[in-house]
Parts: C-alpha cells; sequence; structure tokens
C-alpha cells in the first residue's frame, strides 16, 4: 500500500475493524434537507444564511449515528491487527502522541497556561464532549507568529472535535470543526499566522455543534515564532448579475443561471431590475465603505484575466437558504472564492411583500454576509450584524453593518467575532479619497 504523508491511522484502523469484524457500523452525514436542485448534502452549515431560526436548519440535520450488525467470520482478523499494534509493529508507520493530560480551564478566566518544549510543541490527550470546554492560556502572540493545532479523536473515541483560538479581548482568530467534511475528515485543523499582537492567545477545544457525542481526543499544539507578519491586502468582490453556465461553486454544487430578473423574484417586480440592481449594488458597497474592499458588477464589465476577485452570483431558487457562500476563507487565504444569493421566489419567507427598496436592501444584505465568509467571518447571534444567523427574513429588510456581537453556538459555545477588527486587519482601511 501506498502511503502518504498524513493518513490518520484511526481512521484506518475504523476502516479495517469494519471490513473484517462487521461489529459497528459508523455513519457520519447528513439528513437531506430540500433545496430546489441544490444537493441537499451539499449544504455547509457554516457558510449559508437560512430562513429560519432553528438547529435543524443551521445544522443541516448532520447527526452521528451508530448501527450494529451482524459480526462476520473474520473477527480474528481484524484481533490480529489491534494486538499487532498493541505491540508496537510498525504496520502503520506513524507514531502516536504521548497519552499525557493537561490541566485546563472551562472559560477564559481559568484557562490553564499551557506549556510549549523547547521547540514550541505541546501534545496531549484529554476527555471533552457537548457543554464541556477545554481551555488553555498560549501566552503572548506577535504579528508573524504561526500557531497550528490538530485536534483528532483519540484512538477507538468517537468524539468530533472542534478547535478555536481567541486573541485577549475574548475574540475569534480561527476555528475548525471539519477539516474536510464531505472526504470523511471530522477532525480540527487551524494552521494561521497572527495578524495582530495580543497578550494572550486562548486555545478552546469542545465536541462538535452537530454530534452528541463524548471521548477522548488528542492534541498537538505547535507555536512558530518570528514570522513574516502578514498584510492587510486589498479585495475585488464582483457582483455578478449576469448569470453563465456550469457555474461550479466549490462545496455547493454546479449551476446554470440566468441573468438577474426582478420578475423572477416574484412577478410584482416586473420591470424593476435595474431599480433593485441599483439598490442591491448600493448597499453591499455601504457594507464595505470602511474596508479596503472594491465592490465591481458585472454591468460595468469583468476585470481582466489575472485579476483576482471573489464572486458573488444572483439568481436561482432554494427553500431552505437565502444565499451559500463555498467556505468560511480564514483571513481571506483564497482570494479567488464564489457564493450565490438564491434571488429566485426570494420574498416567500417574508409575511408581508416588500418594497422594491426592501427587498434590494435584503438581497444586498445577503449579499454582503456571504462576502464576509468569503472574507474569514463565522456566524454570529446578533440580528443587528450582517452575520448574524438567527434573525427571521424581516430582519434583513433594513441595513445591515459588520459589529463586534457573540459568536453564533454553532461556530462555538462562547467568545464573540469583532467583524471590523478582523476586516481591518485583513483587507485594511479604505483609501482616503
Amino acid at each position: 500500500m501506498d502511503w502518504a504523508d498524513g493518513v490518520d491511522v484511526r481512521r484506518v484502523l475504523a476502516l479495517t475493524v469494519r471490513r473484517h469484524c462487521g461489529i459497528l457500523l459508523l455513519e457520519h452525514r447528513r439528513e437531506p434537507v430540500e433545496a430546489g436542485r441544490l444537493p441537499p448534502q451539499r449544504l455547509p452549515a457554516t457558510c449559508c444564511l437560512a430562513y429560519f431560526d432553528s438547529p435543524a436548519n443551521r445544522a443541516s440535520n448532520r447527526v452521528l449515528r451508530m448501527k450494529s450488525v451482524r459480526p462476520s467470520s473474520h473477527i480474528r482478523t481484524a484481533l490480529v491487527v489491534l494486538l499487532t499494534l498493541a505491540a508496537g509493529c510498525d504496520l502503520f508507520p506513524f507514531p502516536f502522541p504521548p497519552l499525557n493530560s493537561r490541566p485546563a480551564g472551562r472559560d477564559f478566566g481559568s484557562a490553564a497556561p499551557l506549556e510549549l518544549d523547547d521547540e514550541g510543541r505541546a501534545q496531549f490527550t484529554r476527555e471533552a464532549g457537548p457543554g464541556v470546554i477545554d481551555v488553555f492560556d498560549l501566552g503572548p502572540m506577535s504579528p508573524g507568529d504561526r500557531i497550528r493545532v490538530a485536534a483528532d479523536p483519540a484512538f477507538g473515541s468517537f468524539i468530533d472535535p472542534r478547535a478555536a483560538l481567541f486573541d485577549a479581548a475574548e475574540d475569534l482568530f480561527a476555528v475548525n470543526d471539519d477539516v474536510n467534511l464531505q472526504g470523511g475528515q471530522t477532525n480540527s485543523l487551524i494552521d494561521e499566522v497572527v495578524h495582530l499582537a495580543t497578550a494572550r492567545m486562548y486555545l478552546a477545544i469542545t465536541a462538535s455543534f452537530f454530534s452528541s457525542q463524548s471521548g477522548m481526543y488528542i492534541a498537538d499544539v505547535q507555536v512558530f515564532r518570528n514570522g513574516t507578519p502578514p498584510l492587510p491586502a486589498p479585495q475585488k468582490i464582483l457582483l455578478n448579475f449576469a448569470g453563465g453556465n456550469d457555474v461550479d461553486i466549490r462545496n455547493v454544487g454546479v449551476f446554470d443561471i440566468v441573468p438577474f430578473d426582478a420578475a423572477r423574484i416574484d412577478p410584482a417586480y416586473a420591470g424593476m431590475t435595474d431599480q433593485i440592481k441599483a439598490g442591491i449594488i448600493a448597499r453591499v458597497r455601504a457594507a464595505y465603505t470602511r474596508f479596503n474592499v472594491e465592490v465591481l458588477t458585472s454591468d460595468d464589465g469583468f476585470p481582466a484575466e489575472g485579476n483576482d476577485y471573489s464572486t458573488i452570483y444572483f439568481g436561482r431558487a432554494s427553500r431552505v437558504t437565502f444565499g451559500i457562500s463555498e467556505q468560511v476563507d480564514t483571513w481571506n487565504d483564497d482570494c479567488c472564492d464564489d457564493g450565490i444569493v438564491f434571488t429566485d421566489n426570494y420574498d416567500d419567507p417574508f409575511a408581508v411583500k416588500p418594497t422594491v427598496e426592501q427587498i434590494a436592501v435584503a438581497i444586498g444584505n445577503v449579499a454582503a454576509h456571504e462576502g464576509g465568509h468569503l472574507l474569514g467571518l463565522s456566524h454570529v447571534a446578533d440580528i443587528t450584524d450582517l452575520m448574524d444567523t438567527t434573525g427571521s427574513a424581516s430582519t434583513l429588510l433594513v441595513p445591515l453593518d459588520f459589529r463586534r456581537s457573540v459568536l453564533d453556538r454553532t461556530v462555538f459555545p462562547f467568545g464573540r467575532q469583532d467583524g471590523p477588527k478582523t476586516l481591518y486587519a485583513t483587507v485594511g482601511a479604505a483609501p482616503t479619497p
């Protein structure tokens, strides 16, 4: 077998046990959710703005299930594998981290200092689960310092770990639940360079919001000092009203999108296309007016080839979400990612049909929200914040802004996100006229 770097020995062994024992089958999937023609299993809960404030919609009903199946005649084969590992045979050429525990706090105030070795590294094992959060203090960090945190289920554990880093103000620096959910990698990995100096950096590890499992996890934390401090980099966002064929939005789906037509929102808006587009553009530009983000539109032509920009499309329909982006792009590592606002039948969730001005504001708010994900912002629980995911449809009818708000519980159980601080550090302030 050709072993590649980073193979997860726990998953390989679990697959061996599943194939040869047949005792336990572990399924980690999303339940079907209606989403028009959008494949329901491809709705990342972290990147979309759902219609309703319900855990079912926001979690996409992602569940962890175990079920018994009939034992096979190959139990002895699996036992041989287990005993071989126990004997230290180099069947899997990857060392297990030392199974030592470290003291941890339960909140920022009780965070336990995490001692790093001479190489700036700490490896440890602890138990966590829903409602049980381990909090550590990594000490002061300077711009250019790189922090790498890997949290994996320990051997035999079914926990789906989630890790987050917070600065001294208790604002989110980075969070990761799954490395690659669709690829089955439900372990957590953060690898980011510090942008802003902080007197301390907190590390918090708990179970995923989408899992009810507790168990042991293995953490590998390493800090690399004195790297090159990252500088803010301006970003372009293209509002694409022109549509296109075979539009491939990674992690979301492939779409044929017709040019934006207000009548597809509702026949009542027929003939109002230009007016609504102008309102959408004005709303998105107002949301980013403080930051070095240039908002372009397909009506003014597409950027020349070689220019990096993110794209927000407008069109198609969804029965579960107003919009979705391909990822929460922490610290804007990818400046060419995409999102979509589902504008067909957009007025359906509203109790009273919005005016032309209101529907433009609502669509513009969602476009700015998806742009926020593409610039690294996560969901919060504040209906006045553009990154909110708890409000009803009516909360979108007024202009919203990026704020400092409490994180939504699907992101992490505590802490805040300072949207303006993060955007200033990521893209910088708007140039002075």
